[in-house]
């Protein structure tokens, strides 16, 4: 018998967390339940009541609150003064923390289902979810993509015959009650598991055993602890998976700030580049923006890697556009680096938008990727504005129709090239190649109030004397592959 966690683990941490999530992956449980939400302006969110005033120190209701306004709330003091702060979380966040560690009972409150399909697909996490909506919601699903595992509610065993017709779903779900034994066989006719919720009254010892012989395939519970003591006496060991990391602290900058800096494919000097490794040293650093190289695998997932093929930096062969997503995961992108790093993987773009969600921001080089799915995930994850997009003018004008508040970033050689694309795209920056680079170029984009960026990397000038030329010429952000070094030049800047 499975253990779902109801909004995490009640007993323990705020409903409806992060923390909640995190301890549930620490008790090896089998699922959390997770309540999505839509604000008003689009963003998918884990929270239970259609206002967030029971969990939060707001008020107001979720569908007419922005994602902003509702992650300025604070969602755990009530519940203990050791999880002030924990905020509301978004569902990619979620996605991105259960990954490979626990799965997902989705319940789908207010929500577009086919978008909550789309999440799930940019994660490969199709598989690692159940679905529980309306029928006519669940249908629509099916027909998107076939591999959704859905979850009706069934009232009876009478009902049964009806949802295997219209669904054949792999899943039924009983809200609560006592035990109904006809309906679990009726379930288990038709192929599909029984979950039941026990929360309340039902989660007791007894009640728990009566499950177990029952053959309940699931109980979702507020007390998980109790569920696996009691399964634990009944002869049931279970291992819990390796915890998930903790969240990485950016570090302290000591410099004036006065120029931001991108860390090209991550500290690549301390980790395997364009990896989540590589991300957390540039958070340890305190730096600005992390380079993130976005390229499509064969089934259409966004990675993050630079080369057009897996073979610099992992132990496969072959191009990133002719292998599936599953295929470049199996992958170990860290062993040619240091042994110690053996295991670590291509990571989703995904992640890497997790990882870096309000500590450092993301500099997307593009490399091979549609728009319209970057994009979604740059909104899925409230990002819009943390990136500057690196790209091509004809793809930087794809971006901006589909999201305007997205900074982008083409590249110039020129005082003539500056003016021109300040005409006809008005970046909010503009990268100056430093082969061509002039003191012109940058004083044009000062004048014209966009920033002035530059790229040292990749053998390009990565020196102290290049650094010091750049900074007294105004560029407002560099990238490098000598952040340590670059910081020093900073701190030591008149």
């Amino acid at each position: 018998m499975q253990i779902i966690g109801h909004r995490g683990v009640p007993s323990e941490t705020p409903r409806n967390t992060l923390a909640g999530m995190r301890r549930a992956i620490e008790l090896g449980l089998d699922y959390v339940e997770v309540d999505l939400r839509t604000t008003s302006d689009g963003r998918i969110v884990d929270i239970h009541n259609s206002t967030v005033d029971d969990t939060t120190d707001g008020t107001g209701e979720v569908s007419s609150m922005t994602c902003a306004e509702i992650r300025k709330l604070d969602a755990g003091s009530w519940f203990g003064p050791e999880f002030r702060g924990e905020r509301v979380p978004l569902f990619a966040e979620e996605l991105a923390l259960a990954k490979g560690r626990i799965k997902l009972y989705l319940d789908m409150k207010a929500v577009d289902s086919l978008q909550v399909l789309w999440l799930l697909e940019q994660f490969d996490m199709v598989k690692d979810a159940v679905c529980f909506s309306g029928v006519e919601d669940l249908a629509a699903m099916q027909a998107a993509n076939p591999r959704v595992q859905v979850m009706p509610h069934l009232s009876q065993a009478a009902d049964m015959a009806g949802l295997a017709d219209r669904l054949h779903p792999q899943y039924v779900e009983r809200g609560g009650g006592p035990l109904d034994q006809a309906a679990i066989d009726a379930a288990h006719a038709h192929g599909a598991r029984y979950f039941l919720d026990i929360q309340g009254e039902g989660d007791n010892e007894r009640n728990i055993l009566a499950c177990l012989r029952a053959r309940v395939d699931a109980v979702q519970t507020d007390h998980p602890r109790l569920v696996l003591d009691v399964l634990r006496h009944a002869g049931i060991e279970r291992q819990a998976p390796e915890p998930a990391p903790p969240p990485p602290v950016p570090g302290a900058r000591t410099d004036p700030r006065r120029v931001k800096i991108i860390a090209h494919r991550g500290v690549a000097k301390r980790a395997p580049q364009n990896t989540l490794a590589a991300a957390r040293e540039t958070i340890a650093l305190g730096l600005d923006y992390i380079e993130v190289d976005v390229q499509t695998t064969a089934d259409g997932l966004l990675v993050d890697i630079h080369n057009d093929a897996v073979d610099g930096t992992t132990n496969g062969h072959g191009r990133v556009r002719d292998l599936t997503y599953a295929q470049i995961r199996a992958l170990d992108a860290g062993s040619w680096f240091a042994p110690k790093f053996k295991g670590e993987r291509v990571p989703l773009l995904g992640e890497v938008l997790a990882l870096a969600k309000g500590r450092t921001g993301i500099y997307l080089d593009w490399k091979d990727a549609d728009p319209k799915p970057v994009v979604g995930l740059l909104r899925a994850f409230d990002m819009t504005r943390d990136v500057l997009v690196h790209a091509d003018e004809e793809t930087c004008r794809e971006v901006q129709a589909l999201d305007s508040t997205v900074p982008l970033m083409p590249g110039a050689g020129s005082a003539q090239e500056v003016r021109a694309l300040a005409t006809s795209l008005a970046p909010q920056a503009i990268e100056l190649r430093w082969r061509s680079f002039s003191e012109e170029a940058a004083r044009a984009c000062h004048e014209l109030g966009i920033i002035c960026a530059t790229s040292l990397a990749g053998g390009r000038g990565d020196t102290a004397p290049d650094m010091g030329r750049a900074v007294a010429a105004g560029v407002q952000v560099i990238e490098t592959d000598e952040p340590e070094l670059l910081l020093e030049v900073l701190q030591s800047s008149p």
